[in-house]
């Protein structure tokens, strides 16, 4: 979390449902978890469509691996 304390959300939407699959505080963990749930439980199973805000969780070489062995699309 950064320094000054500011707390973020993040969300994962299934597009075809309409619905959050899964949110978050913005730390790594919660972010690789929160992508492998909300895959997990993805009715539309040839990827997932991930808007971010290229925070440092978004960049980090394990969030970086978990995408490319899912083969999603981060946008």
């Amino acid at each position: 979390m950064p320094s000054n304390n500011s707390k973020y959300l993040q969300e994962m939407k299934e597009e075809t449902a309409k619905y959050i699959l899964e949110n978050g505080r913005s730390a790594t963990e919660l972010t690789v978890r929160a992508l492998d749930n909300a895959k997990a439980r993805s009715v539309k199973q040839d990827g997932i469509i991930f808007h971010s805000d290229r925070g440092s969780q978004y960049t980090s070489k394990r969030y970086q691996k978990t995408w490319k062995i899912q083969e999603s699309d981060p946008a």
